[in-house]
Protein backbone atom coordinates (compact mmCIF):
# COMPACT_ATOMS: atom_id res chain seq x y z
CA UNK A 1 0.00 0.00 0.00
CA UNK A 2 2.93 2.47 0.81
CA UNK A 3 4.03 2.29 -3.25
CA UNK A 4 0.82 3.75 -3.90
CA UNK A 5 0.72 6.07 -1.68
CA UNK A 6 4.29 6.79 -3.12
CA UNK A 7 2.99 7.28 -6.83
CA UNK A 8 -0.05 8.95 -5.70
CA UNK A 9 2.26 11.87 -4.09
CA UNK A 10 4.41 11.29 -7.19
CA UNK A 11 2.26 12.25 -9.51
CA UNK A 12 0.50 15.18 -7.26
CA UNK A 13 3.49 16.98 -7.57
CA UNK A 14 4.43 16.66 -11.05
CA UNK A 15 2.40 19.60 -12.03
CA UNK A 16 4.56 21.64 -9.54
CA UNK A 17 7.87 20.06 -11.09
CA UNK A 18 6.82 21.04 -14.44
CA UNK A 19 5.90 24.66 -13.74
CA UNK A 20 9.06 25.11 -11.52
CA UNK A 21 10.66 23.93 -14.27
CA UNK A 22 9.08 26.09 -17.17
CA UNK A 23 9.52 29.11 -14.61
CA UNK A 24 13.03 28.73 -14.24
CA UNK A 25 13.39 28.77 -18.32
CA UNK A 26 11.16 31.81 -18.44
CA UNK A 27 13.52 33.92 -15.70
CA UNK A 28 16.70 32.93 -17.51
CA UNK A 29 15.71 34.02 -20.77
CA UNK A 30 14.64 37.49 -19.60
CA UNK A 31 17.60 37.34 -17.47
CA UNK A 32 20.50 36.92 -19.88
CA UNK A 33 18.47 36.95 -23.01
CA UNK A 34 19.15 39.78 -25.34
CA UNK A 35 15.90 42.60 -25.29
CA UNK A 36 14.46 43.00 -29.17
CA UNK A 37 11.33 44.53 -30.19
CA UNK A 38 8.64 42.60 -31.86
CA UNK A 39 5.96 43.40 -34.50
CA UNK A 40 2.53 41.72 -34.41
CA UNK A 41 1.79 40.15 -37.61
CA UNK A 42 -1.85 38.93 -37.18
CA UNK A 43 -3.85 38.38 -34.51
CA UNK A 44 -6.55 35.15 -34.37
CA UNK A 45 -9.69 35.86 -32.31
CA UNK A 46 -10.67 32.16 -30.25
CA UNK A 47 -14.52 32.21 -29.72
CA UNK A 48 -15.30 29.15 -27.76
CA UNK A 49 -19.01 27.62 -27.60
CA UNK A 50 -19.80 27.54 -23.40
CA UNK A 51 -16.50 29.77 -22.35
CA UNK A 52 -14.68 32.79 -22.74
CA UNK A 53 -12.63 34.24 -25.60
CA UNK A 54 -9.19 35.01 -25.73
CA UNK A 55 -6.77 36.12 -29.05
CA UNK A 56 -3.72 34.18 -29.83
CA UNK A 57 -1.26 36.97 -31.24
CA UNK A 58 1.17 35.94 -33.95
CA UNK A 59 4.62 38.69 -33.90
CA UNK A 60 7.61 38.48 -35.12
CA UNK A 61 11.36 40.01 -34.47
CA UNK A 62 14.75 39.58 -36.44
CA UNK A 63 17.10 38.66 -33.87
CA UNK A 64 20.63 40.80 -33.92
CA UNK A 65 23.11 39.70 -36.59
CA UNK A 66 20.57 37.40 -38.15
CA UNK A 67 19.11 37.46 -41.54
CA UNK A 68 15.81 35.87 -41.09
CA UNK A 69 12.45 36.57 -38.64
CA UNK A 70 11.96 34.64 -36.24
CA UNK A 71 8.26 33.88 -35.09
CA UNK A 72 6.17 33.68 -31.68
CA UNK A 73 2.66 33.36 -30.01
CA UNK A 74 1.14 34.30 -27.34
CA UNK A 75 -2.38 34.43 -25.55
CA UNK A 76 -4.14 37.12 -24.61
CA UNK A 77 -7.37 38.69 -23.52
CA UNK A 78 -9.80 40.09 -26.87
CA UNK A 79 -8.46 43.41 -28.15
CA UNK A 80 -5.41 44.42 -26.59
CA UNK A 81 -3.04 43.54 -29.71
CA UNK A 82 -3.93 44.74 -32.82
CA UNK A 83 -1.85 43.60 -36.29
CA UNK A 84 1.05 46.17 -36.76
CA UNK A 85 1.81 47.00 -32.66
CA UNK A 86 4.88 46.80 -31.00
CA UNK A 87 6.04 44.75 -28.29
CA UNK A 88 9.32 43.80 -26.42
CA UNK A 89 10.51 40.06 -26.62
CA UNK A 90 14.05 38.74 -25.17
CA UNK A 91 14.94 35.94 -26.46
CA UNK A 92 18.88 34.13 -25.91
CA UNK A 93 21.71 35.17 -27.95
CA UNK A 94 22.95 31.21 -28.73
CA UNK A 95 19.21 30.38 -29.34
CA UNK A 96 16.97 32.45 -30.66
CA UNK A 97 13.95 30.30 -30.95
CA UNK A 98 13.83 30.27 -27.47
CA UNK A 99 12.01 33.72 -26.36
CA UNK A 100 10.35 35.36 -23.50
CA UNK A 101 7.85 37.94 -23.05
CA UNK A 102 8.01 40.36 -19.86
CA UNK A 103 4.70 40.46 -17.35
CA UNK A 104 3.61 37.23 -15.85
CA UNK A 105 1.27 38.36 -13.48
CA UNK A 106 -0.15 35.06 -12.67
CA UNK A 107 2.85 33.36 -11.06
CA UNK A 108 1.90 34.03 -7.41
CA UNK A 109 -1.24 32.30 -7.62
CA UNK A 110 -0.47 29.80 -10.06
CA UNK A 111 1.96 28.51 -6.80
CA UNK A 112 -0.38 28.80 -4.48
CA UNK A 113 -2.75 26.68 -6.32
CA UNK A 114 -0.49 23.90 -6.86
CA UNK A 115 0.47 24.18 -3.28
CA UNK A 116 -2.85 23.33 -2.11
CA UNK A 117 -3.22 20.82 -4.98
CA UNK A 118 0.06 18.88 -3.65
CA UNK A 119 -1.51 19.31 0.38
CA UNK A 120 -4.96 17.40 -1.10
CA UNK A 121 -3.14 14.64 -2.71
CA UNK A 122 -1.40 14.11 0.77
CA UNK A 123 -4.30 14.45 2.97
CA UNK A 124 -6.05 12.00 0.45
CA UNK A 125 -2.93 9.66 1.11
CA UNK A 126 -3.78 9.67 4.67
CA UNK A 127 -7.52 9.93 4.19
CA UNK A 128 -7.38 6.24 2.14
CA UNK A 129 -4.69 5.23 4.68
CA UNK A 130 -7.35 5.57 7.74
CA UNK A 131 -9.94 4.21 5.51
CA UNK A 132 -8.36 0.98 4.95
CA UNK A 133 -6.78 0.80 8.56
CA UNK A 134 -10.21 1.03 10.02
CA UNK A 135 -11.74 -2.00 8.57
CA UNK A 136 -8.34 -3.96 9.03
CA UNK A 137 -8.88 -6.00 6.24
CA UNK A 138 -6.40 -6.51 3.67
CA UNK A 139 -7.35 -5.74 -0.08
CA UNK A 140 -5.92 -7.84 -3.29
CA UNK A 141 -6.50 -6.92 -6.79
CA UNK A 142 -7.61 -10.23 -8.89
CA UNK A 143 -7.28 -9.75 -12.16
CA UNK A 144 -10.93 -10.71 -13.92
CA UNK A 145 -8.84 -12.76 -16.58
CA UNK A 146 -7.82 -14.90 -14.19
CA UNK A 147 -10.07 -17.95 -12.40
Amino acid sequence: MIILYILLIAVGTLPMIGFLVKRKHYRKVLSEGTSTTAEVKHVIRIRRYKGGNYDRVVFWYLPNGANQYREGQLTTKPGKYRGGNTLEVYYLPGQPEKYALPGNKYETLTIVFLILFFAFVVFACFKIDELVRKDNATYEFKAPWTK
